[in-house]
């Protein structure tokens, strides 16, 4: 068994699946054959939706590596996952390592799934589609969609308008980092074996000039609805140019670390990430001044975090000497420390 630290939230690549009335071999290979036909990824069997850890169901044999069996014969073609056992509080947790597939993967009785982030910012398992295939072999060069022909396609064909927004949008922006930018863009264009949508070119530069932006200050900058907006970033985030940060309605955008790095500027990635981090806490403790103590209740409301999020951000301040725990388990809640020499 390994105790190795198990994630705190549900990502792209990180799928939590509860066991405590035995999940069925048909849901467990469906949320496998997801994240095959997706990313890849690892799938925590014994862990609740909100990070809770909950462990393996007590008729789960203690080695579970017969599980890579049962899916390989249950896949087609054939899926191979990876079996480890980590150990968290005295309770056993599965962690099913899924590689990403180029075949698209089916299970033997024909469900074909893809996971993705939904329009709440959520990761959900949607159905895969026919018409998507060609675009995930493309991502793996197995075919060259750029080579396909367009039966009687013209120049009248693209859109004027959009054509001209872009040429604006370039215009516009004579900075230095331009060129980075244009490289980025060539070199993503290659790996994807097309042209960039112009909608993805306008939320790129968008997020480049403002750093941090919602799904309805990119509908501003866009000219659409912002549910299009969030159609429209979907993809981006899946492919890793763009990174989300929060959930709901307090969900935002920037560009990921790749993109940072590409342009050769880690440095501002790092300043945008730590901002979540400083806001959320300056949140708790304007709160605390309003009233005398907080719950994790009043902490998942405010910052918009899952209970797990929300327990790990109030355990940091109790560590950093911001505020002081109280009580135990459900009827614990939390007061601010007064700083010697704070304001």
């Amino acid at each position: 068994m390994t105790a190795r630290m198990i994630p705190l939230r549900e990502t792209l690549e990180v799928e939590f699946k509860s066991d405590r009335d035995s999940l069925s071999d048909d849901q467990l290979i469906e949320a496998l054959i997801c994240l095959a036909n997706a990313q890849g990824g690892v799938l925590y069997l014994g862990v609740e939706d909100d990070g809770q850890v909950t462990g393996l169901h007590i008729k789960r044999p203690q080695d579970i590596s017969g599980l890579a069996a049962l899916v390989a014969n249950r896949t087609a073609p054939s899926l191979h996952i990876r079996t480890e056992i980590l150990l968290h509080e005295n309770l056993r947790v599965a962690a099913l390592t899924v590689p990403r597939s180029p075949e698209v993967i089916a299970r033997s009785d024909g469900l074909v799934k893809r996971r993705r982030i939904g329009g709440n910012g959520q990761p959900e398992c949607v159905p895969f589609l026919p018409h998507e295939y060609p675009s995930r072999r493309a991502d793996f060069r197995l075919i060259d969609l750029s080579a396909e022909v367009m039966a009687d396609a013209t120049l009248a064909d693209f859109d004027s308008l959009q054509r001209e927004r872009l040429r604006s949008v370039i215009a516009n922006n004579p900075r230095s980092d331009n060129l980075a930018f244009v490289r980025m863009v060539l070199h993503e264009e290659a790996r994807q074996h097309g042209a960039l949508p112009v909608e993805t070119l306008l939320i790129l530069t968008s997020l480049r000039e403002a750093r941090r932006l919602s799904a309805a200050e990119l509908s501003a900058h866009l000219q659409c609805a912002a549910t299009q907006v969030l159609k429209l970033i979907e993809p981006l985030v899946e492919n890793g140019l763009v990174q989300a940060h929060g959930i709901g309605r307090g969900r935002q955008y920037t560009l990921s670390p790749q993109v940072y790095k590409q342009l050769g500027q880690s440095a501002e990635y790092a300043r945008q990430a730590g901002f979540d981090e400083l806001q959320q806490v300056e949140l708790i403790r304007n709160l605390l001044r309003q009233q005398t103590r907080i719950k994790r209740e009043d902490v998942i409301a405010l910052c918009r975090l899952s209970p797990r999020q929300a327990k790990h951000r109030l355990d940091q301040m109790v560590a950093r000497g911001l505020l002081e725990r109280h009580g135990e388990k459900r009827g614990s809640y939390y007061t601010a420390i007064t700083q010697t020499g704070a304001d």
